[in-house]
C-alpha cells in the first residue's frame, strides 16, 4: 500500500465487509510508529472506529 492511511482504510472497509481477521506485514513492522499503528488497527477491528477517526486521533 502506498500509505498508512490507505492501510487503515483497507482495514476499515474489510471489517465493514465482514472479515474476521486482518494481516499486514511490513506495512506495520517496518514503520517507525509500529506501536501506534497496532493500537490504531485494534480500534478499527475491536471498536469499529472509522479510519478517519483513527487518523485524527493518532495524527497519522
Amino acid at each position: 500500500m502506498e500509505s498508512v492511511r490507505d492501510m487503515l482504510k483497507v482495514a476499515e472497509d474489510s471489517i465493514k465487509a465482514g472479515v474476521t481477521g486482518l494481516i499486514f506485514g511490513r506495512n506495520i513492522w517496518q514503520n517507525p510508529d509500529m506501536e501506534k499503528l497496532i493500537e490504531a488497527l485494534k480500534e478499527i477491528v475491536h471498536k469499529n472506529k472509522s479510519s478517519k477517526e483513527i487518523i485524527e486521533k493518532y495524527s497519522i
